[in-house]
């Protein structure tokens, strides 16, 4: 079971939780994890959070860089949860604890 948590984006949608299956994770670096979302789980608000926010970042192609300044890639020690955080806020989204930097 993977749970993929979004923020949400001011004026587009609020935050929201995908739940879905890792069907398989690359040999990349960064690693990176292919998730087959369930639908069912997930319910129907957040999967129309997820397609606001989809649409809206396929209209504005450009925002999507500047979205990303300010966080980076981490993991924590304490879980093994891997997945980005605002450079004012390295806790793990799924233990709380603090996180370190990925190689990259």
């Amino acid at each position: 079971m993977a749970a993929i948590q979004f923020e949400g984006y001011p004026r587009v949608c609020g935050p929201f939780l995908l739940l879905g299956t890792v069907v398989r994770v690359t040999d990349e670096v960064p690693p990176a994890a292919v998730v087959e979302l369930n639908r069912e789980a997930t319910g129907e608000e957040a999967l129309g959070q997820y397609r606001k926010l989809v649409l809206h970042f396929i209209r504005h192609r450009g925002l999507l860089e500047e979205l990303w300044k300010g966080y980076f890639e981490a993991r924590c020690p304490a879980c093994g949860w891997i997945g980005r955080v605002g450079e004012r806020s390295k806790t793990c989204a799924k233990c709380g604890g603090t996180v370190v930097p990925v190689a990259g």
